[in-house]
């Protein structure tokens, strides 16, 4: 390496200027408004990217039963639209004024509403209002986020429940949209056996693509993972695209999260991205999504009333946020203090 001499710098091309790409960057749990997108929008759109998954946050939507306030959610995807970017919503997560367990659960994180006929009829209703009102500017929905973890089907992981369910959100995003693409899956480090299931209940008639979470400090194991997972979707529709939903690893030692506890530093983190990404395009998926695009809390096991449970930071982003720690180990974010750490 030490006789390789630079001889040109490739200059990033801004989303605008980008009509279609393979790569993405998370703008996740902003359903639980855990920080200011509005930090980010500029620096994500200069680096050319093209793909923006957001988690579209029923809770914060409906705190009134029958009322939707999409004010918060239509500031950020008019504004990624307006850079070039291309949203696509992961429809998620539960709602405490239809069910009491989700009213504890910070964000009602891993609380599908699948328990009365109410909570049905409230999420039918809430999908088909979300879907109608982002036409034309959103057309690709994922189902749920990551059903096959106890963080998010709090209640106890079944495969068979997440598809009938996906079967019934589907029907809602289609009534909405006949257009629409449905995202089915949001699988991490699920079994075959898992996603075998979910597709026995017939799922895969109304899917248009599936995604998993490659969370793997090795990532020549993708090739093999995608080959298995594609043959498996196309056992049951030929039809269905593969897409990454969700990669990548902390900066520092002390994140929480996937792939915590090991000496990563951003250098390490750049080359994580840069290896996984070109792994997830020699394995041909649709495009492929980084977690995430700012430093931010996890957020996934949260108690309401207790901040302490929730103030889990991972660090995982390509925008770093300068982070100081009280005593009591309850971070305060500096405001201003933004760097990009790569470029992908």
């Amino acid at each position: 390496m030490d006789n390789l001499k630079a001889i040109a710098k490739v200059a990033p091309v801004h989303s605008s200027q980008v009509a279609f790409s393979k790569c993405g960057i998370g703008f996740e749990k902003l359903d639980r408004a855990v920080f200011d997108p509005s930090k980010a929008y500029d620096k994500v759109a200069a680096i050319g990217v093209k793909w923006i998954r957001l988690q579209s946050g029923w809770a914060r939507t409906e705190k009134q039963k029958g009322v939707y306030d999409f004010s918060w959610l239509d500031d950020i995807v008019y504004n990624l639209v307006a850079r070039g970017l291309q949203p696509w919503l992961c429809l998620c997560y539960g709602n405490g004024i239809y069910d009491e367990d989700a009213a504890k659960v910070f964000g009602a994180v891993g609380c599908p509403p699948i328990k009365t006929e109410e909570q049905v009829k409230a999420w039918h209703d809430y999908v088909v209002a979300l879907v109608k009102r982002y036409h034309g500017r959103c057309q690709w929905y994922e189902v749920w986020n990551e059903p096959c973890g106890k963080w998010c089907w709090k209640h106890g992981v079944s495969a068979t429940e997440y598809g009938n369910f996906t079967i019934a959100t589907a029907k809602a995003i289609r009534e909405a949209d006949p257009d629409a693409k449905v995202i089915i899956g949001s699988q991490c480090h699920a079994s075959l056996k898992w996603t075998t299931e979910m597709f026995d209940t017939g799922v895969g008639a109304y899917a248009d693509a599936f995604t998993y979470h490659a969370y793997d400090a090795h990532e020549e194991r993708s090739y093999q993972r995608v080959k298995a997972l594609r043959a498996l979707c196309h056992a049951y529709n030929p039809k269905i695209q593969i897409i990454q939903g969700e990669t990548g690893t902390q900066s520092r030692s002390d994140g929480a999260g996937a792939l915590h506890g090991a000496a990563w530093t951003p250098e390490r983190q750049a080359k994580f991205l840069a290896r996984h990404m070109m792994a997830d395009f020699m394995s041909d998926v649709m495009f492929s999504s980084y977690f995430s695009c700012m430093d931010m809390i996890e957020a996934l096991n949260g108690t309401v009333g207790d901040k302490s449970s929730y103030l889990d930071y991972g660090y995982f982003a390509c925008l770093a946020r300068t982070l100081t720690r009280t005593a009591s180990q309850q971070a305060t974010i500096l405001p201003n203090h933004h760097t990009i750490r790569f470029r992908p």
